[in-house]
């Protein structure tokens, strides 16, 4: 396999971490992003230059790879399907046209009988008005593509929200749910059809951001779930790693948001299973059989280290978490609010690393 050359669109932490995978398989990897400091230009000596949201940049980057794969589905999924290249790429191309809009990928979830919020399309003023009337207050203002990890939604709370808020392009209007918890469960399937998961997670959210992930967890809604989501992947002949974040609401699970690509929910995958959901990914691209019992059935915890107004030292971080965890640091220009890196643990309570974290802030 070693002749092999497969391409990632993008150069963040994702793309890093499906390169780092793919040259542990042998291959070639191949990195489209604009610059050579993003994180996944730094792992590879094959790398190009250009814009994953450019169609030109992107149908000739297709073209130099055998096989390709993106980190984000906010590209032009719809210009690609247009090409001839739809048979190099995984996920594909219509499952992702679909999945990365909002409106059509809530409807997909109501057409399979997946638990889901009320949602409503919003184009207008006008249309906005009329679902704060059927929604009721509060409600959920997500923009219809182009939104991830928390940017691009609103909550609107009341009249006068609702009207400062200006429609510049579409949304979705959905109820606001009253959860128990957040959760959420990865899948990977095959090109024979052949569906696994990994262990379901409770996530925490915190300004809008994943703060934290524990695991295994367990769901008495979660086979009936499972069954479910797998009609539906069989239905989109969906290849490689998807992600449904959840909500706990009256005993039952209810469907978020859907990525169609590797999760930070599934991060601790790196350790607490044989083959990291990056490899996973890799193996379902490539044709490859799914490893059975993946999964080590040990507790584990993965916590995210987000960008300060005080920089953040990488010696200090190693030496902090040398006993605690295993530390995967993005390279990244930092930036507060920005994603840095993150630990994942098998040994170490998730309270433990929360305080070893806070110190290593101050």
């Amino acid at each position: 396999m070693h002749t092999l050359k497969v391409g990632i669109l993008g150069g963040g932490q994702l793309a890093r971490m499906l390169a780092q995978s793919a040259q542990k398989m042998g291959l070639l990897v191949y990195v489209l992003c604009p610059k050579k400091t993003d994180p996944a230009a730094q792992v590879t000596s094959f790398w190009v230059r250009g814009s994953p949201k450019k169609v030109t940049d992107v149908t000739k980057f297709i073209n130099s790879v055998d096989l390709l794969t993106f980190e984000s589905e906010n590209i032009p999924a719809e210009k690609i399907l247009e090409s001839k290249f739809q048979a190099k790429i995984f996920p594909n191309i219509q499952a992702l046209s679909w999945l990365r809009q909002r409106s059509l990928q809530k409807s997909l979830l109501e057409d399979f009988f997946i638990p889901t919020s009320k949602f409503l399309n919003i184009k207008s003023k006008k249309d906005l008005i009329a679902a704060s009337k059927l929604l009721k207050f509060p409600i959920v203002l997500k923009k219809n593509t182009g939104a991830y990890d928390g940017k691009g939604t609103y909550f609107i709370n009341s009249i006068p929200d609702l009207n400062k808020f200006r429609i510049s392009e579409d949304y979705i209007a959905e109820e606001k749910i009253a959860f128990k918890s957040e959760m959420a469960i990865t899948f990977i399937r095959n090109q024979i059809g052949i569906i696994q998961t990994l262990p379901l997670v409770q996530t925490k959210q915190t300004d809008k951001r994943c703060d934290w992930v524990i695991g295994p967890c367990h769901h008495k809604d979660l086979k009936n779930l499972s069954i479910k989501v797998e009609s539906l992947l069989n239905h989109l002949d969906y290849i490689g790693v998807i992600t449904f974040e959840l909500f706990d609401f009256k005993n039952k699970l209810y469907v978020n948001e859907v990525a169609p690509r590797v999760h930070n929910s599934a991060h601790h995958s790196q350790v607490s299973c044989n083959q990291s959901q990056f490899d996973l990914h890799w193996l379902a691209g490539l044709g490859k059989e799914l490893p059975k019992n993946n999964f080590l059935n040990k507790k584990f915890s993965m916590l995210n280290l987000i960008g300060q107004k005080k920089p953040l030292l990488v010696s200090q971080l190693i030496s902090d978490f040398s006993n605690a965890g295993s530390l995967h640091w993005y390279c990244k220009i930092q930036k507060p609010g920005r994603k840095l890196g993150h630990i994942n643990s098998v040994k170490t309570p998730l309270k433990e690393l929360l305080k070893i974290r806070q110190n290593a802030l101050k």
